[in-house]
């Protein structure tokens, strides 16, 4: 007679052996550039289905409780660690060594995943840091109260708005979370960077350029800062629908970008005979002057504007036209801070110049500085490999620049198939090397080095365990605007 619990315990023992089987005939590792696989699964009815190309090695890890070793826990101590990227490292002395294939390869997978699980940490409520944030910002300028707080509401909308609007945040998760990313090599870096930080002017010549268009929060700090923030912005980007590719395309996209844009020395993108893409999505319907203007003429008149901003605006204009001052809300990171725009008719047509006062960058404040740290905006923009915008200029703590139907940032709107958002991410990539350039050769000969001796994946897991610890805040966050 067969008892049901040998039957039961025999089951379990078969279940056993096979997974076993399956885990060895898996690859530990795929390479960084994997073209054999692809990027988007398309299900019935021609819908996206988004999945990494190791999903179901992560779903193996999830049915062994590695994935969430403490589920229920807050989401403030769902903070993610990452160990170490370099390459042949010998094991911890105090390490077991495992001599059976089956639990050397559960070994691995285990060490693998250790990197971004949970741990708690030291640093205080996203609140709080907030609050600690706005008052050392509010120290610098005087904050537009209803502007910090549409930004509030934003902040709790979704992951990815709420990315954009905390880089102080990030500076304070970015070494606690990648310890040994953030010792890499130094550059003047971007800070800020994330996939809705690019976009087009016309250079001296009148040709259209893109680039990188925002350099607010820049800051000398590692430069895999730069790329960690752009993959992970990629990311969110990915689970809002926005992005068709898996998150190990992005990454790969991005690191051949840079790559290949340190190697060659950088080069500017001019949207002339090359870059089809980026110049499609420059000439889309979004940026038509009619819908343009007509949002202009809307906006609301600024209110006893201030005398050093009017000065600087009304020399962009020529004696006789009439400067209309009006307000508008642009941006997310910078929202609150005092932005004034001047509208008059030029020639036949319109034109508009905006100033918007700059503070030291948040990554200042993350290192408790009171704030007379000095504003990188103007080196960081000297220094790049780029046409330069003849209207972009910056005086004292004010960056005064052009607005126009073609001066303006550029989204995944028109680049909606695989291979143009893999472009797209691609040139975003060559575009951060294009600025990390500027800090001379020696510190990118550094940087070369060090992105030589990374793990193949280094971007990858990187980007997903700043992504948990993003979205852990965003959930605190969001529970601290319903009460």
């Amino acid at each position: 007679m067969v008892y049901p619990e040998r039957m039961v315990e025999e089951q379990r023992d078969r279940d056993r052996r096979d997974r076993h089987d399956r885990e060895r005939e898996q690859p530990t590792r795929e390479p960084l550039a994997d073209r054999g696989r692809s990027d988007v699964d398309m299900g019935a009815g021609g819908e996206h289905q988004h999945r990494e190309t190791d999903g179901a090695q992560h779903r193996e890890w999830r049915g062994r409780g590695i994935d969430h070793p403490e589920a229920g826990a807050a989401e403030h101590d769902a903070r993610d660690e990452l160990a170490d990227h370099r390459r042949n490292k010998p094991a911890a002395p105090d390490r077991k060594q495992r001599t059976c294939e089956p639990c050397q390869h559960k070994d691995r997978q285990l060490r693998e995943h250790r990197e971004i699980m949970p741990r708690k940490t030291t640093l205080v409520s996203v609140v709080a840091a907030t609050r600690s944030y706005e008052a050392w910002v509010g120290r610098q300028v005087p904050l537009v109260r209803a502007d910090v707080a549409f930004k509030h509401e934003q902040m709790a909308l979704a992951p990815f708005p709420f990315l954009r609007s905390t880089f102080y945040r990030w500076v304070q998760l970015w070494p606690e979370t990648c310890p040994e990313l953030a010792k890499a090599p130094m550059v003047l870096a971007v800070g800020d960077l994330h996939t809705e930080n690019f976009g087009t002017w016309r250079d001296t010549e009148g040709r259209l350029i893109w680039g990188i268009n925002d350099f607010d929060e820049a800051f000398p700090m590692a430069y895999t800062n730069d790329l960690v923030r752009l993959a992970t912005s990629a990311r969110l980007s990915i689970s809002a629908g926005s992005l068709v590719l898996t998150p190990r395309a992005a990454c790969n996209a991005i690191l051949e970008g840079y790559r290949t844009s340190l190697e060659h020395g950088g080069r500017p993108f001019v949207l002339a005979e090359e870059h089809h893409v980026l110049r499609r999505d420059a000439s889309s319907e979004l940026r038509d002057p009619v819908r343009f203007w007509t949002a202009m003429a809307d906006l609301p008149p600024a209110r006893r504007p201030r005398a050093e901003p009017v000065a600087l605006l009304s020399r962009q204009f020529r004696e006789g036209e009439d400067q209309r001052y009006v307000t508008r809300r642009s941006g997310l990171g910078s929202l609150g801070h005092p932005r004034i725009v001047a509208i008059a008719e030029h020639a036949g047509g319109w034109i508009a110049r905006e100033v918007k006062e700059l503070v030291a960058s948040g990554a200042a404040w993350a290192a408790g500085s009171s704030g007379t740290v000095p504003i990188h905006y103007p080196t960081i923009v000297r220094r790049a490999v780029r046409c330069a915008d003849p209207f972009l200029e910056v005086r004292s703590r004010w960056v005064l620049r052009r607005l126009a139907p073609d001066c303006s940032r550029i989204e995944f709107t028109v680049a909606r198939l695989p291979v143009d958002q893999t472009d797209l991410l691609r040139a975003m990539g060559a575009e951060t090397a294009n600025v990390h350039i500027g800090s001379g050769p020696r510190r990118i000969a550094a940087v070369s080095a060090d992105l030589a001796s990374l793990s193949p994946d280094w971007l990858k897991v990187a980007s997903r365990a700043m992504e948990r610890a993003t979205i852990a805040d965003y959930v605190e966050w969001q529970r601290s605007q319903r009460i």
